[in-house]
């Protein structure tokens, strides 16, 4: 599965660092300098309670670098929910779900508003991360992620994407 991971922090970069991991995934994070010009010179450091790992990922801080994918993920703060999903629109009108992983209420419909579509899941986890320095990122609980979605024609890809997280 393609997946491009946008607002990829702490949260972002640890869920984008273990889904590169599984067999068949082609990930590209989307972020901020200085910790995506980090990750693309040096790699991805994934390190605590799941383990050390330094991966190397595809990582720019335009999602427009990227042409094509299956699965957009939204890691950002929920005030910057709007623009981070506009930014992955073309993704979105190719054929894309969005995942939304983040605090908050209320960022699924936004987002099936601001994209006009319905193809949008919700998760929830228990997952934490800190990022300690560009280019690292410490894994501080490992625990449950549930994905949903508001719109029943959604629950075929929201079983794929669960089995995936799991």
């Amino acid at each position: 599965m393609k997946i491009v991971v946008v607002g990829s922090g702490a949260i972002g970069s640890l869920y984008g660092g273990f889904l590169s991991l599984l067999e068949g995934n082609e990930v590209a994070l989307i972020g901020r300098s200085p910790h995506i010009t980090a990750v693309q010179k040096e790699g991805l450091k994934i390190r605590g309670v799941m383990g050390k790992h330094h991966l190397r990922i595809a990582a720019s801080e335009d999602a427009n670098s990227i042409s094509e994918a299956d699965l957009v993920i939204i890691t950002t703060k929920t005030y910057d929910t709007s623009q981070a999903a506009l930014s992955a629109k073309h993704l979105v009108d190719g054929g894309a779900y969005v995942l939304i992983i983040q605090n908050g209420l209320g960022t699924e419909e936004q987002v099936a508003k601001v994209l006009g579509t319905r193809r949008v899941l919700r998760a929830t986890t228990c997952m934490g991360a800190l990022q300690e320095e560009p280019g690292i990122v410490e894994a501080t609980g490992c625990g449950l992620t549930e994905v949903g979605s508001h719109y029943d024609e959604n629950m075929d890809f929201v079983e794929t994407v669960a089995n995936m997280l799991d």
